[in-house]
């Protein structure tokens, strides 16, 4: 996720880099105090801490160097530079460099946005993994940093020149809410020349906002001269992120509420799929448990979206108190009748087949959706820190028709399920319903999922089941 979001070993290596691919900035006493950009569809205003200057005014060597050096997931909006700095490059000197910043921002998050549980999701992993995704990162980027390397290696004529960055210490989150998330490091920038090794010790504090549905993200950079270089990089951040709050105030798209419905292609026929309340959007979901559900599923059921409910620990993984999985909801077509389309008296007879079939039927459903459950979950408790060694589904069983309309059919099944962890072992059991609805000349299968407590679980997921049907008869007449 860091690598998506646009975290680079690279930026660590500019105070070494600097100087050998600088040219000279254009002099200009008055800098803005903030600067607007357009990131997706949506426009984003952005503070620039007083003493430094706007992106446009650091040496355009600098700015393309590192560009051309970062993946297509991150968008390089610019290094902000100490006006004492940028005097020196107008006077032709040599900056001390021992300070400055990093704007960027998600080429994700610009092209589709990040809605707050989406963000939620990633601070809880910032706060749970933030180290070990940092080293991760760093391992993942050694393409770009060699390429960089290389570039440098022409621009200052050092044939042997190699650069490598170490993590020393995760220092802690110290912002921490519902828009923001910030958290610092200390690391080191190692460069070898001629056999002459150099090192410089950094505090860096990333700041990471959510401004207008995308994700902008500053990072601080100082010297590690004395523990007061922390406290600098920490406030300036702080700061910057309360200063681009009160920019950019949530507006009406901002406040727009989550989308009811969807649109899916099946059979070559564009259907509308109902969202249910309390529930995200399919394109919320992790690619992950879409992936593993679907590889998970008979071959002749193809997945069309998982929905997560806003609670469930699948969408948010600092959620504790939730099922392994929350309740969540899939909807699946078949492919046969997907590719050749069914009629309304062949429907009859599915609907018979699964009448007299029901106990067979739910014994099986319930395995598929098990298996295909298993490793998200178990993908799941290891971002939120408590690893599932084990998931397993067991005794699965049918509860019956509960639902029998001309244009559907819908079940409920029952399993009991078990998950191991490093912390603890726990078990109980989960109730699915099964709703086959004709809409066309397609089927689709709407499927809820929920822990099994009471009758009041059974009677929820009936509820939810009706009313996800009704909803598909309503927005596909």
């Amino acid at each position: 996720m860091f690598r998506r979001l646009g975290w680079s070993a690279a930026y660590l290596l500019l105070a070494s880099l600097v100087t050998a691919t600088a040219s000279a900035a254009s002099p200009d006493e008055a800098y803005p105090d903030n600067v607007e950009t357009s990131l997706g569809t949506r426009n984003v205003i952005l503070p620039i801490p007083a003493g430094f200057g706007p992106p446009d005014q650091t040496p355009a060597k600098v700015s393309g160097l590192l560009r051309r050096n970062l993946p297509e997931s991150q968008h390089f909006l610019g290094v902000l530079m100490d006006t004492r700095d940028l005097a020196a490059f107008n006077r032709g000197a040599i900056p001390r460099m021992e300070r400055y910043f990093m704007l960027t921002s998600s080429t994700a998050a610009e092209a589709r946005g990040i809605s707050p549980t989406k963000f939620a999701n990633f601070q809880a992993s910032i706060r749970q993994t933030g180290r070990d995704a940092l080293d991760r990162e760093f391992q993942a980027q050694a393409s770009n940093l060699e390429n960089m390397a290389k570039e440098l290696r022409e621009a200052s004529g050092k044939p042997d020149l190699t650069m490598d960055v170490k993590i020393s210490e995760a220092l802690g989150v110290f912002v921490d809410n519902k828009d923001a998330i910030a958290l610092a490091t200390s690391a080191s920038v190692s460069t070898s020349a001629n056999s002459a090794l150099g090192r410089q010790p950094m505090f860096m504090a990333t700041g990471f906002a959510r401004l207008h549905g995308r994700l902008v993200i500053l990072s601080a950079y100082a010297r590690a001269n004395s523990r007061s270089d922390l406290d600098w990089a920490e406030g300036q951040v702080r700061g910057w992120l309360g200063r681009a709050a009160e920019l950019n105030p949530p507006d009406a798209q901002d406040m727009a509420a989550p989308p009811d419905r969807v649109e899916a292609t099946i059979g070559g026929h564009m259907l509308v799929l109902p969202v249910p309340a309390g529930y995200i959007e399919p394109a919320e979901t992790p690619v992950a448990a879409n992936k593993d559900i679907e590889a998970h599923l008979p071959a002749a059921n193809r997945l069309v979206a998982v929905m997560l409910q806003d609670t469930s620990s699948m969408a948010n993984p600092s959620g504790s108190d939730a099922d392994p999985g929350g309740r969540y909801m899939l909807v699946q077509t078949l492919r046969d009748i997907e590719r050749l389309g069914i009629d309304a008296k062949t429907f009859d007879l599915l609907k018979a087949a699964m009448r007299s079939q029901s106990a067979q039927l739910g014994t099986q459903s319930a395995k598929d959706i098990g298996a295909g459950a298993a490793k998200p979950v178990k993908d799941v408790g290891k971002a939120a820190g408590d690893d599932p060694s084990a998931f397993q589904v067991s005794h699965p069983a049918s509860l019956g028709v509960f639902e029998d309309r001309r244009d559907s059919i819908s079940l409920a099944l029952q399993r009991d399920t078990s998950v191991q962890t490093s912390a603890r072992t726990g078990s109980g059991r989960e109730l699915i319903t099964l709703c086959v609805i004709h809409v066309g000349n397609q089927v689709l299968i709407g499927s809820f999922v929920t822990g099994y407590r009471s009758a009041d679980d059974v009677e929820w997921a009936k509820t939810q089941t009706r009313e996800w049907a009704r909803r598909v008869r309503e927005l596909n007449p």
